[in-house]
């Protein structure tokens, strides 16, 4: 082994091996800012071992050793997504591979330091209702994450495919979304992008376990910090990041109470013909609650809703307060189990 001091975090793993004396050495190197360190055992269990261990800090560079690389999944603005399965284990789990192209970061005004803040938000949470992050692997032109396979879609879909939707379900779906919240505002970090295309369902045939996925927007924040980088999607940002004002966790509550209103009504809460037109109404927070979309839908639903939908931050209720408001245990019989036809709400919309 070479001596040295070395920062383990984001260096550089690479498995590998030698013959020393006819005996076959099992090891790995360890790579970062001009240092290394080379580790060799003839127990192959035990550099096995300590692989596992530096993964929660390291990158790994053996990507097509390791993985095997199934269909396409889906494809953004500067990554892709594939299935893989691990190549000593291919009946085994399946995961999901995002590919992110180190080129397109930079055009798209994303540069390498905020994609490992993405790989060390998700390396600090482990919550059933988030995404998992297993793995990171480098080449020279890509950066890849090892993620949770999920085959049930983004929530927004299955509404749209199932054509309704009702409160009973939205009840889990929001109970499940308010848990992770909460957890994830505990371990100071805000999501910043929370919309139904970012949760995403894990099975086909379960309409209410997500998962949020999709942190490239995401940051730690300080307690009694305030943000400034105005970011998130039209019609689900929180107002305050449109005011300029400093923001902090509970711009998360706004867009996941955006969502519950979508659950709810089939329609969106701020609506326009234009990205301007939809943004200038999420900035005015102006909330309607039109009757022929609400008479069938709970009091306590409402009232959660328009907590959540607040338009002052310090009055807006908390992921933790949510969780204990009386939607969530309310008799069955409280419930209306009407179900909206979302093509007729949409086309109202459209007039």
């Amino acid at each position: 082994m070479e001596r040295g001091i070395l920062n383990c975090k984001y260096a550089r793993l690479k498995k590998t091996h030698l013959k020393d004396n006819s005996t076959k050495l099992f090891g790995f190197i360890l790579m970062a800012k001009g240092q290394c360190l080379q580790f060799y055992n003839e127990n192959q269990d035990l550099i096995n071992q300590w692989i596992e261990a530096f993964k929660t800090t390291a990158i790994l560079l053996d990507l097509k050793e390791e993985f095997k690389l199934g269909p396409l999944l889906g494809r953004g603005n500067f990554a892709k997504v594939h299935s893989c399965t691990r190549q000593n284990d291919p009946g085994g789990q399946t995961f999901a591979l995002k590919t992110i192209e180190k080129s397109q970061i930079k055009k798209c005004k994303r540069n390498i330091m905020s994609v490992l803040q993405e790989i060390d938000i998700l390396r600090k949470l482990h919550h059933p209702y988030i995404i998992k992050l297993y793995e990171v692997y480098e080449s020279n032109k890509y950066i890849h994450l090892v993620l949770s396979y999920l085959d049930g879609g983004e929530l927004f879909d299955r509404i749209k495919s199932k054509q309704v939707y009702k409160e009973k379900t939205a009840i889990i779906c929001m109970k499940n979304m308010l848990e992770a919240l909460k957890y994830m505002h505990e371990n100071d970090v805000v999501h910043r992008d929370l919309k139904p295309e970012n949760l995403i369902l894990a099975q086909k045939d379960n309409d209410s376990d997500l998962r949020i996925a999709d942190f490239g927007l995401a940051s730690f924040i300080k307690a009694g910090e305030m943000l400034k980088l105005r970011c998130g999607s039209p019609g689900y940002v929180a107002p305050e990041l449109l005011d300029d004002v400093g923001y902090e966790k509970k711009a998360d509550i706004f867009s996941a109470g955006v969502i519950f209103y979508v659950l709810l009504t089939g329609r969106p809460v701020f609506r326009g013909y234009n990205i301007n037109e939809i943004l200038l109404k999420n900035k005015k927070c102006e909330v309607e609650y039109p009757q022929k979309y609400w008479d069938k839908i709970s009091d306590k639903a409402k009232d959660l809703v328009s907590r959540m939908l607040e338009k002052d931050p310090n009055a807006r209720i908390s992921a933790e307060e949510a969780l204990e408001h009386p939607w969530f245990t309310q008799d069955e019989q409280e419930i209306g189990d009407e179900v909206l036809d979302f093509a007729a709400a949409h086309e109202e919309d459209k007039e």
